[in-house]
């Protein structure tokens, strides 16, 4: 959808944020595509630390030492893997949602770049095209110093069938593999 000309691009993380990106899309000119979860998402910006702006980066939890950015349902994964890095290594893990695709917000994240020494992308997308790939052109750009990890949907089939937890993990986008290359960086 990014390829495509004039397009808006939104994926809400819970039912809060659903409702303001569905607000936010009336007033939109041109076309949007608004991505939206199965249901059931738990609430995740009850406690965020900036209300939605269509746009711009929603910081939902502060940290110091890494920041994971995440849109979507699967931000669940971002902050429990940010709890238990700070739980078992004692890690300070800012978690910021990037609910709007399109435009990416430059700004902000290039302010997110110079900030963390470590900054980590976790996506329920293919690594070609999505925000790994824009962050790492991003990155290249305004010279970041800092380490760039992404975790996002391999760019192969996968001969598996199962519930979205398992086809995540069949690519290797779980917690427990985020946590171990996250914590070794520590």
């Amino acid at each position: 959808m990014s390829a495509l000309p004039n397009m808006s691009i939104i994926a809400p993380c819970d039912p809060a944020e659903t409702t303001a990106a569905t607000h936010a899309c009336i007033d939109l000119p041109g076309p949007v595509y608004l991505r939206l979860g199965k249901a059931g998402e738990p609430d995740l910006t009850a406690h965020a630390l900036d209300p939605f702006i269509f746009g711009k980066v929603r910081r939902l939890k502060e940290g110091t030492d890494l920041c994971l950015l995440s849109y979507g349902p699967i931000t669940k994964m971002a902050i429990d893997s940010a709890v238990r890095l700070e739980q078992e290594k004692g890690m300070s893990v800012a978690v910021v949602g990037v609910h709007t695709l399109k435009p990416l917000d430059h700004e902000g994240l290039t302010a997110i770049l110079a900030k963390f020494p470590t900054v980590a992308v976790i996506e329920e997308h293919s690594c070609i095209g999505g925000l790994g790939a824009q962050l790492k052109q991003l990155a290249w750009d305004v010279r970041a110093n800092c380490t760039l990890k992404t975790f996002s949907l391999k760019d192969e089939f996968i001969h598996f069938y199962g519930n979205q937890r398992e086809l995540w993990t069949a690519h290797e986008l779980d917690e427990s593999i985020i946590y171990r290359e996250l914590a070794a960086l520590k």
